[in-house]
């Protein structure tokens, strides 16, 4: 009688290590990430079936010292999308400003290039022409 083993094999079973490898890693991964977002969901839920309203993160202060304070207030569905869409143009503000930014940051690196660029043919043209005068 023969015993099953897995040195027929070894090269499936190396591949089927690697594959549940991977597979436990990208599972572990998105239940990584589903988990935090399932429990918050599930507090606003309760918080909502509790008291009817929903919890909505206020403005942020900074007080003298340098500390940063977060409110959280509870509010009805309308209020809550009117306080959202006013985040969502102050948000919007921030982001164009940032955008703004990022493209003059772009523009002042390929003008830095382009600068660099033509010293550098500068440089290899008088070589190239010592070249020819000691060719000839």
């Amino acid at each position: 009688m023969s015993k099953g083993n897995d040195a027929s094999f070894p090269v499936l079973g190396t591949v089927l290590g690697i594959l549940g490898t991977m597979c436990n890693f990208v599972s572990g991964f998105v239940l990584g990430l589903a988990a935090p977002l399932a429990a918050i969901v599930a507090i606003v839920a309760g918080i909502r079936f509790l008291t009817g309203q929903v919890p909505f993160l206020g403005d942020f202060s900074e007080d003298p010292e340098g500390g940063r304070r977060l409110s959280l207030q509870l509010m009805s569905t309308d209020q809550a999308k009117e306080a959202f869409d006013e985040h969502k143009e102050l948000m919007g503000g921030d982001i164009v400003r940032m955008k703004e930014e990022i493209q003059i940051i772009i523009q002042e690196t390929r003008a830095g290039t382009e600068a660099s660029v033509p010293e550098e043919e500068q440089q290899e043209a008088p070589d190239e022409e010592q070249e020819a005068s000691e060719e000839a």
